[in-house]
């Protein structure tokens, strides 16, 4: 697959994420939000909670300890954590956050891993 063609299959991943949390009530706040960190492919706020969400495209099924290296984790978790210290800052308060993982296989469904990491691990 070439370059074009990975990007317009993580685009449509992602955007059958933000659909399928749509559904389900959520907000999105931004899309591919970047720092100096890192970017964080969709930001949402769904049931009081800030959701940072991780998309994975993939043409085969992989394990879920092989979609995201530490390197990445890592990275993700200071993006998020640049976001909400600008939303504290603008509101006053901490918001209630955690990670998703959002796996997208070849028929372009998701599977949505809730939970799938927390801030306490760094």
């Amino acid at each position: 697959m070439t370059g074009y063609g990975r990007h317009a299959s993580g685009l449509a991943a992602e955007e059958a994420v933000s659909r399928l949390y749509v559904q389900r009530g959520a907000k999105i706040l931004e899309r591919r939000y970047r720092t100096p960190e890192g970017e964080i492919d969709i930001i949402l706020h769904l049931d009081g909670v800030i959701v940072f969400v991780e998309v994975k495209h993939r043409r085969a099924a992989q394990a879920l300890e092989r979609a995201v290296s530490e390197r990445q984790w890592q990275r993700l978790a200071d993006a998020a954590t640049r976001y909400i210290m600008d939303v504290a800052n603008e509101t006053g308060r901490t918001p209630v956050c955690r990670f998703d993982l959002a796996l997208v296989g070849p028929n372009g469904l998701p599977e949505i891993i809730e939970n799938a990491r927390g801030f306490e691990q760094y």
